[in-house]
């Protein structure tokens, strides 16, 4: 029995495919609703009696995402965002899955930025555990970027057939304030931290960016669009030092 976890906030727009992507392979679908001020709890529950809503307030990506797995019926916890879709041969591979709970499952995740499957750069594909047992793992609770803490009984990774889609707005400007806001959310964990990077690392920061993204990591062969992410890249890691001397001030 496999329950999905997605968060969400404002996305009445897109919740409704990513659902269609997984409802016909998971037993329910748990949303953690981070207090959306538009109609996506009232398409979530109109699209399936499978689906169940949880107001929470927000706390970070990583407490939502634990706090959704508690909710969830069954221990197997499928992790989703609202802005991403199981292909159909992860779907079929899903459905199959002989699931063993010394096991978590990866999937690679495909970056689509306008209608472009990205291949290289800074959105290369990667492969991430999206797929595990409840008791064996949790969330950590940095504030950007979160990944799964093993903590038990996990002695092999698997990785399932398929991909999983992952849709960036459309608009350059979106996109860029999508990680500018990330940039924030960085600068605050180092400053929790207490971190201290060197003004050197931070005037060096945007210009390797751009270059580890568009040249040592051919995001030129993603074309235009390569340039484009790589430039937003840059913009991304400025910003998070601006930030992060907005916090030391």
């Amino acid at each position: 029995m496999l329950s999905a976890v997605i968060i969400t906030k404002n996305e009445e727009q897109r919740i409704r495919a990513c659902l269609s992507s997984i409802i016909d392979v998971v037993d329910e679908v748990v949303i953690v609703d981070a207090e959306s001020t538009d109609g996506t709890i009232d398409v979530a529950q109109a699209y399936s009696d499978k689906v169940r809503i949880y107001v929470y307030p927000w706390k970070g990506y990583g407490a939502a995402r634990n706090y959704g797995a508690e909710q969830a019926k069954h221990d197997w916890i499928l992790s989703l965002d609202a802005d991403e879709k199981c292909d159909g041969q992860l779907q079929s591979a899903i459905s199959s899955l002989s699931l063993t709970s010394d096991t978590a499952y990866q999937v690679k995740r495909v970056n689509v930025y306008r209608q472009k499957q990205m291949r290289y750069g800074m959105l290369a594909p990667e492969i991430k555990v999206r797929l595990y047992h409840r008791q064996s793992a949790m969330w950590d609770d940095v504030a950007v970027h979160e990944s799964l803490t093993f903590t038990s009984g996990v002695s092999s990774k698997v990785r399932v057939v398929g991909a999983l889609h992952h849709y960036l707005p459309e608009d350059m400007d979106a996109y860029t304030s999508k990680l500018y806001r990330y940039a924030q959310l960085s600068a605050t964990q180092w400053h929790k931290d207490g971190k201290q990077p060197s003004k050197i690392k931070e005037f060096l920061a945007a210009p390797y960016h751009l270059l580890r993204n568009y040249i040592w990591k051919a995001g030129f062969l993603d074309l235009s669009y390569g340039w484009e992410t790589s430039r937003i890249a840059m913009r991304y890691h400025a910003e998070k030092y601006r930030q992060y001397r907005l916090l030391q001030a």
